[in-house]
């Protein structure tokens, strides 16, 4: 599932006729895999990452406290899971 971070940035790719997730993680100098994981949550974003995006979509709409918004709110979160004794 895509996290409110992974779904702008998903929509603003396609926007951006950025259509392989390859192109867009070689012009952020990430992994493909390393971009995927963050759209679904599944990795920390940085604050340097956040930065990262603001720059690389300047000048369509979104500020970077927008992104920092969006980041924060798409945080991976940890499970404590009780073990039964």
């Amino acid at each position: 599932m895509l996290t409110p971070f992974g779904l702008q940035l998903r929509k603003m790719r396609l926007d951006k006729n950025q259509t392989k997730l390859l192109d867009m993680a070689n012009d952020l100098g990430v992994s493909s895999s390393y971009l995927s994981a963050v759209e679904h949550g599944k990795k920390a974003i940085s604050d340097a990452f956040v930065k990262k995006v603001h720059l690389y979509f300047r000048g369509q709409g979104m500020t970077l406290k927008d992104w920092e918004k969006l980041a924060a709110n798409s945080q991976p979160q940890m499970k404590l899971v009780r073990r039964k004794e």
